[in-house]
């Protein structure tokens, strides 16, 4: 279990919504479907090229407590970041505690 002095940061899961408009033009946000606490580390980051720029990219692992319905489409609001889902480990399936590993494009 994850000790709850771990979890310092507060952050948003987000998920894809599609909503209609009366012309019948879809539009695609996002929206919030969990306000939790974290504990957020970035072991790694790198350069790439993203759309023919250069373009540093973070990873991260965001420990948060188990919730069964989180998935990679979602992504996480972190203060003004945002972090993309990449994949949602539950370690040893004890359904304890979640590791969302992300990554976010500077």
């Amino acid at each position: 279990m994850i000790a709850t002095g771990r979890l310092t940061q507060q952050i948003a899961i987000e998920e894809p919504t599609a909503t209609q408009d009366a012309y019948g033009a879809v539009t695609h946000s996002w929206a919030t479907k969990y306000y939790c606490w974290a504990a957020i580390e970035t072991p790694s980051g790198r350069e790439a090229i993203l759309s023919g720029q250069p373009q540093g990219v973070l990873n991260h692992v965001v420990r948060i407590r188990y919730k069964s319905d989180i998935t990679p489409k979602m992504r996480v609001k972190w203060g003004s970041r945002v972090l993309n889902i990449g994949s949602v480990i539950d370690p040893g399936q004890r359904h304890e505690e979640l590791q969302l590993v992300c990554t976010e494009v500077l």
